[in-house]
């Protein structure tokens, strides 16, 4: 091999390693950021279907009386989502889950808005039923137990003489009492006090009759 054919086969070489090294050089400042060249976003729309359920309860107020209702509906609806980002997946992923919410918002307030109405109207009829029939009491009725305790002090003469005695008892009695009202607080209220004050008025007769016999005799002696 002469010293051309060296001085061409040398030459290739530096040209070919060249057109890598800058081919590598523009790959790198393509991917640089801040350069011209940024990587193109990628924009797509795509559509879901939802179906959803909503229970509405509802009140309603008609001569004072109140009344409740409820109402249930079922819809389903379409919903488009839009997304533009740098990679398939990312665009794929983002406009899919804005879609399903979009249809999953529009099947719920179609859900309502049918539901919604329904029940404010049972609650109404609910209402007026309420205020057709009249009041609704409550009946109950309920023990108790009380212990009580009594002094008497009596007094007696004999030929001439006055004495006195005193003597105290302890007796213990069950009573009864019942109510008839509105609510359930106000009857189980009522109910116990009732039957607290009978047992008590039971437990302090009978101490006050066991005492005061006792003291007319001690009075007497």
């Amino acid at each position: 091999m002469n010293a051309v054919t060296r001085r061409r086969g040398l030459s290739t070489a530096r040209i070919a390693l060249l057109t890598i090294v800058t081919a590598l050089i523009a790959s790198m400042l393509a991917a640089a950021p801040g350069q011209a060249a940024e990587t193109a976003l990628i924009k797509w729309s795509t559509s879901a279907t939802a179906t959803e359920t909503v229970t509405v309860k509802e009140t309603a107020t008609y001569n004072g009386y109140t009344g409740t209702g409820e109402a249930t509906s079922t819809k389903t609806a379409v919903g488009i989502g839009t997304a533009e980002e740098a990679t398939n997946w990312e665009v794929y992923y983002w406009a899919t889950v804005r879609a399903q919410q979009a249809a999953s918002d529009a099947a719920k307030a179609a859900a309502d808005a049918e539901a919604r109405p329904i029940a404010k109207q049972r609650a109404l009829a609910d209402a007026q039923a309420k205020a057709a029939a009249g009041p609704v009491y409550i009946e109950w009725s309920t023990t108790a137990t009380v212990t009580e305790s009594v002094t008497v002090t009596e007094t007696a003469t004999v030929d001439g003489y006055t004495g006195t005695g005193t003597a105290t008892s302890t007796k213990t009695a069950t009573g009864t009492g019942s109510a008839k009202e509105l609510t359930y607080w106000e009857v189980y209220y009522w109910a116990t006090v009732r039957a607290q004050a009978a047992a008590s008025a039971k437990a302090k007769a009978a101490a006050e009759t066991e005492a005061r016999s006792i003291a007319k005799q001690r009075a007497e002696a």
